[in-house]
């Protein structure tokens, strides 16, 4: 019970907008002062915001795998390189090279194929690959014969370099 009361307050942090709050009081005659000057000259006086969006709002981050297969150490490309994706059955225009393979599990039901993609892609930057191909998303096998009941899904695909 209590783990998923936590979800939900979790939850519905994530989802707030930032709450404006007018009307807070000045410390001093200062800025009492400053604050009829702003309020003059079309300001609204202080006008504070209490952040209540949290960007990171996935519980449980996705299970990452990879494998790597390419020749000698893999050199990582920039943390913010551009990674392609091809999903399976279309593949790249031009000759690549197979670097490894990654396979990325979710843990909840609430992370996006954005998001599966983005840690994909991660991968493939630290392993030096450009694009990743025959991308595919299913759903997650439990004692690798039934369908996960909790809406949990893999992501594979190949770390590819294009030549």
């Amino acid at each position: 019970m209590i783990t998923r009361l936590t979800r939900i307050l979790v939850a519905s942090v994530c989802l707030l907008p930032a709450i404006p709050l007018q009307g807070a009081r000045a410390l001093d005659a200062r800025e009492d002062a400053a604050v009829a000057r702003a309020s003059e000259n079309g300001g609204s006086g202080i006008f504070l915001v209490i952040p209540t969006f949290i960007s990171g709002c996935e519980q449980f981050p996705p299970r990452v795998r990879t494998t790597y297969v390419g020749v000698g150490k893999p050199v990582p490309r920039p943390r913010h390189a551009r990674v392609e994706v091809f999903l399976a059955g279309n593949p790249p225009p031009r000759p690549s090279v197979v670097l490894g393979e990654v396979e990325v599990l979710t843990r909840s039901r609430n992370t996006s194929l954005d998001n599966l993609l983005e840690y994909a892609a991660s991968e493939a930057r630290k392993l030096g690959g450009d694009a990743l191909v025959d991308v595919t998303l299913r759903p997650a096998m439990v004692e690798g014969h039934r369908v996960d009941t909790k809406g949990r899904r893999v992501l594979t695909a190949n770390i590819v370099r294009m030549e």
